[in-house]
């Protein structure tokens, strides 16, 4: 039954991927939250993932059809939820070398995205990419198209052995640790409560103010001190209307009393903050400030008066902080093993360094006194047997020299890693770590990514600057104001 089931691997690797050289990979359905609406997601990550994998070169993607036809053949699901072992199962079952599972979860309005590469032979997930993105299908795509990249290059990644992956959701529901999360992203979070009374509402840091306050809870996150690119946002109060009033103009037209400023935020569009609108009620006297450009109510819109971080996107990005630091204590550990390795190998290399040379001179002392050899034959004898030495500890110390040089080569790229991502962040460091360009980029990032490129030209107009870098007179990215905003093959 064995030999049976050997023939029939055979015929089934011959079948599925034919002589090319390339790793097989086979590319399980997406899993999604059950009673949600995230099902039609999943055709659409699973296609893009297969597409990403093609275009990459880097494997023999089975092709979807069979794959289907064989694994229901065999009664195996590879739709809903797969655990690394069954994945594993299904890999080892189709004769490929890594299987792609991937998961769907939402928060709030964002779509959640776990997807990572298991090694077949050993059930580890040599690479993972965990990214959140809005449900449109465009915005989407993107992001799959650039973990798709990532992942086709994780001979680069660090060994994620023992991890179990990144959980949001996990992290969320198990109460964020406010005090250190807060200092690690600077925010604070801004409470709106409401007068009955007075028809008031009033935005405050503190969570507990004085008064007949309604909590009406966290509106948004803010800066209790200035961050670059932030402007203070006063805080006034109107006796006579019993009206609160906020704004980044100190001195505003009318009975204004000030009262200090309330916290700092960007005036203008800032990549994870949302637009804060400002509406008035004419009967009630009261401002209004809300991520909802369209509040019930008799309120009249007065525009965007600052921007701040909703409540779901400043979760989101708590638990990716909190991903990115157990991401870099495995990066960390990481290079701890490498150089145990290595001083290991350099060990093992002077030891067997020295037996070799001691069982040389023991030979040659052995000899000198057992033979009755004349010197000429003796020293021709010494000569063989260093010769023989000299071979043995040359092919010996080459194949130390390898390992020391591949464990070096390892170190190097994974510092420089960790520099990139201390740098410039886990998806960016990440990027540039692979020579990669995408938008937002900064000019700098693309230089670190790319070098210096081939020639620069400059378009300004009288709203923003846009510059033009080429490499290799066949690629050209475009800046505006600093950032990537397209790229694109001449």
């Amino acid at each position: 039954m064995r030999y049976l089931r050997i023939i029939f691997t055979t015929f089934l690797f011959s079948i599925l991927f034919g002589n090319s050289d390339l790793p097989a990979l086979a590319v399980l359905d997406f899993d999604f939250q059950k009673n949600s609406n995230l099902e039609e997601y999943a055709p659409i990550c699973t296609n893009a993932m297969i597409s990403g994998f093609v275009k990459s070169q880097k494997y023999t993607v089975i092709e979807r059809s069979e794959l289907d036809k064989l694994l229901n053949e065999q009664k195996f699901s590879h739709t809903g939820l797969v655990d690394d072992e069954t994945a594993q199962e299904i890999g080892k079952f189709l004769g490929a070398q890594y299987v792609h599972v991937g998961s769907i979860s939402s928060l709030q309005q964002k779509l959640i995205i776990t997807t990572k590469i298991i090694e077949v032979s050993t059930g580890v997930a040599k690479a993972s990419e965990v990214f959140y993105s809005s449900k449109d299908i465009e915005n989407l795509l993107q992001q799959l198209e650039i973990a798709s990249k990532k992942l086709s290059n994780h001979n680069n990644e660090i060994d994620f052995t023992g991890s179990k992956g990144f959980e949001p959701q996990k992290i969320i529901e198990s109460g964020l640790d406010k005090k250190n999360d807060l200092k690690d992203l600077g925010l604070i979070p801004i409470h709106r409560f409401y007068h009955k009374a007075n028809k008031d509402h009033f935005y405050t840091k503190n969570p507990n103010p004085k008064g007949k306050w309604t909590n009406q809870g966290i509106e948004f996150y803010a800066y209790p001190e200035k961050v670059s690119g932030t402007v203070p946002i006063y805080r006034f109060y109107h006796k006579a209307n019993k009206d609160h009033f906020y704004k980044k103009n100190p001195k505003p037209k009318g009975k204004w009393k000030a009262q200090g400023i309330e916290f700092y935020a960007y005036p203008n569009e800032k990549d994870g903050f949302v637009p804060i609108y400002r509406f008035y009620h004419k009967e009630n006297k009261d401002h209004f400030y809300t991520k909802n450009p369209k509040p019930k109510g008799k309120w009249k819109a007065q525009g965007i008066e600052f921007y701040g971080m909703a409540e779901d996107d400043y979760k989101i990005k708590i638990a990716l902080l909190k991903q990115s630091e157990n991401f870099n204590k495995i990066l960390l550990a990481q290079q701890e093993n490498q150089q145990k390795d290595f001083d290991k190998y350099r060990r093992m290399k002077e030891d067997d360094e020295k037996r070799l040379r001691e069982e040389f001179n023991q030979k040659i002392q052995k000899e000198r006194l057992l033979t009755n050899l004349s010197i000429e034959e003796r020293n021709e004898q010494e000569r063989l047997l260093k010769q023989e030495f000299e071979r043995k500890l040359k092919e010996t110390m080459k194949d130390y020299d390898e390992k020391l040089d591949q464990e070096t080569l390892a170190r190097v790229k994974s510092e420089k890693r960790l520099e990139l991502i201390t740098k410039f962040g886990e998806k960016m460091g990440g990027l540039i770590f692979l020579n990669q360009v995408a938008l937002d980029m900064s000019e700098e990032m693309v230089k670190y990514s790319l070098g210096e490129p081939d020639d620069i030209k400059l378009d300004e107009g009288l709203i923003t600057t846009d510059k033009y870098y080429t490499y290799n007179f066949k690629y050209l990215i475009k800046f505006t104001n600093g950032k990537v905003t397209e790229i694109k093959e001449l």
